[in-house]
């Protein structure tokens, strides 16, 4: 969970932040790829927080779909800063919409995130990753350019 040291008590609550986007983004698209695919091993769950900006960036879809593709749980956590559409629904990348729809993907707001409800999503999408692999939806290419 990138910008996880905002969540006190992260290593007692039994996750670590896997995330190389601070140091990896001047290494250029390639490298990135790779610390991405290098970066979710050893891991079952990704959380993908979600801002204002995050459904416009290339690298969000990449580390969703790379996640999806190990077939690792997925969770979307909406920050305040998250924007709202035109039909009331907050945006988030595609690839997260489609995994949410399908009932593969959780999905919880930050206001209401606590330790133990954190420990309840990733247990869910530890179990969504076990039974339910059929519900993911991946069909597409990465994005290859920021919106």
């Amino acid at each position: 969970m990138r910008n996880a040291h905002v969540v006190t008590a992260r290593a007692a609550a039994g996750w670590t932040d896997a995330s190389i986007w601070e140091t990896a983004r001047k290494k250029g698209a390639a490298a990135i790829r790779r610390l991405i695919d290098r970066a979710l091993e050893g891991t079952s769950v990704t959380v993908a927080l979600i801002g204002a900006e995050t459904h416009k960036r290339k690298f969000v879809d990449w580390e969703i779909k790379a996640t999806l593709d190990d077939e690792h749980g997925l969770i979307g956590v909406h920050l305040p800063t998250a924007v709202v559409g035109d039909r009331g629904a907050i945006i988030v990348p595609d690839r997260l919409h489609w995994n949410i729809q399908s009932g593969y993907a959780l999905w919880t707001g930050w206001n209401s995130l606590t330790i133990e409800n954190l420990r309840s999503l990733i247990a869910a999408a530890r179990q969504n990753a076990a039974n339910h692999k059929d519900r993911i939806v991946n069909p597409r290419e990465i994005k290859q350019r920021n919106d």
